[in-house]
Parts: C-alpha cells; structure tokens; sequence
C-alpha cells in the first residue's frame, strides 16, 4: 500500500497509514458482496479473491500511466469465471455504503439501479446499451479463474505487462 499513488489507483488517500484499516475492512465487504452475487447468478468463481480488471475504452487508456497492462479479449473467458460491474467494485460499494469516501468524479452516478448488480458476460452489452459508459471512470471486469489468464504471463512469471 505505500506504493498506491495517484499514478496507479483512482484514489490513492485510502492507502494512508491511518486510513488502511477501513480501506481492507470495505474490500473484504465489497469482494464478499461481488462473490456472493456471482454464485447467485450461476456463476463459479475458482478463486476466492478475483483479479480486477478495468475494460478498454479510449478514456481508460490515459488512466493511470505508470500502470503495468495486459489486454486479454473478452472471447478468451468462459463466462462462468468473469463477472462485471458498473463502475469500479469498490466505488459501487462505496456509492451503496454512505458515508464511505467517493472519488469526487464518481458521485455523479449515485442512485443508479446498476450499481449493486453484479453482471456477467452475456448481460454486458446490455448493460452498455442500457447505460452507456460512465463518463470519467470505466467498467470492471473481475476474473475468477487463474488458468484463463496462464497465456498472458510473461517469461519472468508476471502476469501483467506494459503494452503499447
């Protein structure tokens, strides 16, 4: 968590010393509430924990430049081991849990229906066709699955990586 930076997180001041606590306390609620959803809707997650992913649009690719990326295409998961929300996870979870802290550029989507629903893959372009891309943030993709994500791993045994 020291190395949580405006460069690399959408809200680098829940990683303070003083703030961690509760910031591992709203992401176990929120993880617990995006896999008990996931199962919910017959989805089998692999792993406890997901790996989090933001899909690609033009407004994403300036986010966080010193970030390290994979680009993975959506046909390479099965859809019982990807899930989705409107949204980043914990901002979702935050927008649901007042007075948890917001990014001043996401409270704009407060109150929107689709923001407690966790989606999966085939419900995806409706969700778009339905609410477009939020402005300002993106969608994220959380993946339950190790072996889908093997063929994107680097020879140094990384799984993410630069890419131009």
């Amino acid at each position: 968590m020291d190395q949580m930076t405006g460069t690399n997180t959408w809200h680098p001041p829940r990683f303070t010393p003083e703030k961690r606590k509760e910031y591992m306390n709203a992401r176990r609620r929120s993880e617990g509430r995006l896999r008990a959803s996931f199962i919910a809707k017959g989805g089998c997650p692999r792993r406890e924990h997901p790996y989090y992913f933001a899909l690609e649009t033009p407004e994403v690719q300036g986010f966080w430049p010193a970030a390290r990326r994979v680009r993975v295409p959506l046909v390479a998961f099965p859809s019982e081991v990807i899930s989705f929300t409107y949204l980043d996870s914990m901002v979702c979870d935050a927008l649901l849990h007042p007075p948890d802290e917001v990014p001043v550029h996401c409270i704009q989507f407060a109150g929107l229906s689709c923001l407690s629903e966790v989606y999966r893959l085939e419900e995806l372009f409706g969700l778009v066709e339905r609410f477009g891309l939020p402005k300002g943030t993106y969608l994220e993709a959380q993946v339950w699955a190790n072996e889908v994500l093997e063929p994107y791993r680097t020879p140094s045994n990384q799984l993410l990586h630069r890419t131009q």
